[in-house]
Formats: C-alpha cells, structure tokens, sequence
C-alpha cells in the first residue's frame, strides 16, 4: 500500500493509516446485560483493586481511587455504592486486619 493516505514508517507496520483531523478515536462506553445475581459494581471494583494491588499500590493508595473523581470508573462505584463496597472488596484483596500499613 501506498500513496498519501499510508504512512509505512508508523509503528504498526507498512501500511498502516494516518491519523487525520476527523478520525473517530473517540472513547466509547458500552453496557451489556449480566446474568442474574452478577454484581457488576463489585466485580468491577474488584478488578481494578487487584490490578492495582498487583502492581504494587498500598490499600490506602487504592482506597483514594473511590473518591478522585480523575478516576472515573472507581469514582463513580464508589459515589453509587458508597464506602461499605469499597472496604469490603480492598478486605477481599488485602486482606481483613486493623493493623496500621506500611508504606
């Protein structure tokens, strides 16, 4: 492929597009239906506790996710379902304990 709508230096290979001016790269959010009795809230809480937790952030560090409204999608589980989720799943992940962290 060639001619001026290609760019064969781009990263993905020969042939890979140019970005122009009214390209789509929008972001788009998608909701499907979950099987009854699925918590999407705390499955979703959850994988980003674990993701984060994985890459080595505190639970306190975490936590803070929930209430940063940068963070959208913590922040909005957090805002809908409140504090309760939002301990319960770091317990999950962390582990339950009252004693103080270490950073």
């Amino acid at each position: 492929m060639t001619g001026p709508e290609f760019d064969p230096r781009h990263p993905a290979g020969q042939g890979a597009k140019r970005v122009e001016g009214d390209d789509p790269y929008s972001i788009v959010g998608v909701r499907f239906p979950l099987p009854g009795g699925v918590d999407g809230d705390r499955e979703a809480a959850r994988c980003f506790v674990e993701e984060y937790a994985l890459m080595g952030w505190s639970r306190d560090r975490v936590r803070r996710l929930f209430t940063t409204p940068f963070y959208a999608g913590t922040y909005d589980i957090g805002r809908r379902r409140g504090p309760d989720l939002v301990e319960d799943v770091l317990a999950e992940v962390f582990g339950r304990t009252n004693e103080p962290e270490v950073r």
